[in-house]
């Protein structure tokens, strides 16, 4: 797996949208969507709640076109700034013939039991799907050409891969980072921390 030297001068807020209808009954995603539920909409105002503490009069706001990144960008951002830039970077980790399938029927098919820790690894044998490596790749490709502090409003695996990238870990280190809904993360400087 890759490893690519860390972006020492990055500075970003990262945030996993709300919990969904999908991922209330373990149904994943991958580039389709459903919508957010109450809890991932009370999640995106919690969001908001850590980002108004914050100094972010020189950061951009780019969430992923997905509906759901961009409904919690909406929220987690209201009062801060309306203008929200999308990039198809942001998307999702694409997962191919799994789309929209439940997590217990693949278990199944594959006669696995997975953890929260191997489901990670699992996005690596989707049919037709994207993979993990190349997910990382975009994410640092990504990462290089920030120009400016952002907030970067995303998924679940992606908020991984970009704050694994900007410190520089190697792939074997995803699952050390959480992903939670309704938490902002932060990379500045090489450092990782949860700011709310």
């Amino acid at each position: 797996m890759k490893n690519f030297a860390g972006l020492k001068t990055t500075n970003f807020f990262v945030l996993r949208h709300g919990e969904t209808k999908w991922n209330s009954i373990n149904k994943l995603h991958g580039h389709l969507d459903s919508p957010l539920t109450k809890k991932g909409v009370s999640q995106a105002w919690k969001q908001n709640k850590s980002l108004h503490l914050q100094d972010l009069s020189n950061f951009i706001v780019i969430s992923s076109p997905q509906k759901r990144a961009y409904d919690t960008a909406v929220v987690a951002l209201s009062g801060i700034t309306d203008e929200i830039n999308i990039d198809d970077d942001l998307v999702e980790i694409g997962i191919g013939d799994w789309s929209g399938k439940k997590l217990k029927n693949i278990e199944k098919g594959l006669n696995l039991n997975c953890t929260k820790y191997e489901l990670t690894q699992l996005y690596n044998r989707a049919p037709n799907g994207e993979g993990i490596d190349r997910l990382y790749q975009r994410c640092y490709n990504f990462i290089k050409k920030l120009n400016s502090p952002s907030v970067l409003v995303t998924h679940g695996i992606t908020s991984r891969c970009l704050r694994l990238a900007a410190l520089g870990w190697s792939l074997e280190r995803l699952d050390e980072l959480p992903s939670e809904h309704g938490v902002v993360y932060r990379v500045l400087d090489g450092k990782h921390t949860i700011v709310g």
